[in-house]
């Protein structure tokens, strides 16, 4: 499903749309005013090379829609297949959700709704998704870090996009890459007080970072010159494209796995296992496994040994982070089963009644 497709796939769901909104009549809501499935014109423009293929992405996993509006773009790529969750919150969201509840009726659409506020210590349904839309909503939240890390705990990958700012008040020269934000006052923006952070992009860079995501493709449109927090003239967008790194938000987990410790990283057991789902492409798939290894462990046996069916085993003899790679052969959209064995694992005790074998960073495929 690639990039293009869903484009000319947009356009002939946003008139269906318009057309179902005229045979509805009149609300006794305002419809949301904005086009939301523009906003696949901006994303179209966002990505590049293989990340135009989005067919992994949205294959097999659901896609979870955050600050959904009408929810125009979760009907649209319901209309393509994908299960999708919208969450959205009534006392911000433009007519309180009447609107998305309206269209999934009317439409007879499975969409699941959430109604949650996500600038509060809300908790994301327990499914993974394979994809995380958070458009526009990111400078109307007071927490916009716990938003990011919450999600990429559930979300494989993201479409991000904010107003972000080359120049902000009191300050002359260009601040783009420096690591600041801006905390606008309650009117400054549109006399709107649901606005709060506006980024420049080294700290929206930064932010993404310190909350588990690395960016693939990452533009900006708008005002690339003089763009500031709060005259419209001078508005600047950024459209961010990124996967998770935390821990194993990219494959299935089998058997032999831990909860993770809050930070992503898990224990294994001695013998545990994953299931990979390979992309479609014409090179061969890399399976990256991060390790870390503990001096008590180290201390304990002298040395530990990772085996697997399709790399050489890994003998660890220095405490620390350590890397083994594993070439899970041609990428033509298969699952495949990697099935790991350690020489070594702590058996569970009065401390801890797990039997402990490694903690595992991340896994990534590419």
């Amino acid at each position: 499903m690639t990039i293009e497709h869903l484009v000319g796939e947009a356009e002939i769901f946003r008139a269906k749309l318009e057309q179902l909104k005229r045979d509805l009549g009149p609300q006794s809501f305002e419809w949301y005013r904005y086009d939301s499935l523009a906003n696949i014109g901006h994303i179209a423009n966002l990505l590049t090379g293989a990340n135009r293929d989005l067919t992994g992405v949205l294959k097999d996993k659901p896609v979870l829609d955050i600050g959904c509006a009408d929810g125009d773009l979760a009907f649209f790529l319901e209309s393509l297949g994908c299960e999708v969750t919208v969450v959205d919150y009534p006392f911000t969201n433009h007519n309180h959700m009447a609107g998305v509840h309206k269209l999934k009726e009317a439409l007879g659409s499975r969409i699941q709704i959430l109604s949650m506020d996500v600038d509060s210590q809300f908790t994301l349904p327990g499914k993974e998704f394979g994809l995380a839309l958070v458009l526009g909503a990111i400078y109307h939240l007071k927490n916009p870090f716990y938003l990011l890390e919450a999600v990429s705990k559930r979300a494989r990958h993201t479409v991000l996009s904010t107003r972000i700012a080359r120049h902000v008040p009191g300050l002359a020269e260009d601040v783009s890459q420096v690591s600041l934000a801006y905390l606008l006052g309650a009117t400054e923006l549109n006399g709107d007080k649901s606005n709060f952070w506006i980024f420049t992009e080294a700290s929206f860079r930064q932010l993404l970072k310190r909350t588990n995501w690395d960016v693939l493709d990452l533009a900006t449109y708008g005002d690339k010159s003089t763009s500031d927090p709060v005259r419209a003239e001078h508005d600047e967008r950024l459209f961010c494209f990124a996967r998770s790194r935390y821990a194993m938000a990219n494959v299935d987990l089998l058997e032999g796995w831990h909860d993770d410790e809050g930070d992503g990283w898990r224990w294994t057991a001695k013998h545990f296992a994953i299931r990979v789902r390979v992309p479609v492409g014409d090179t061969r798939t890399r399976l990256t496994m991060k390790v870390f290894l503990p001096q008590p462990l180290l201390d304990r046996w002298g040395e530990l040994t990772l085996e697997t069916g399709g790399a050489p085993p890994l003998t660890l003899r220095e405490a620390g982070y350590h890397e083994t790679h594993i070439d899970l052969g041609p990428q033509d959209g298969s699952a495949r089963e990697v099935r790991f064995s350690l020489d070594h694992a702590v058996p569970p005790d009065q401390a801890d009644d797990r039997e402990r074998g490694i903690i595992v960073h991340s896994l990534e495929v590419g």
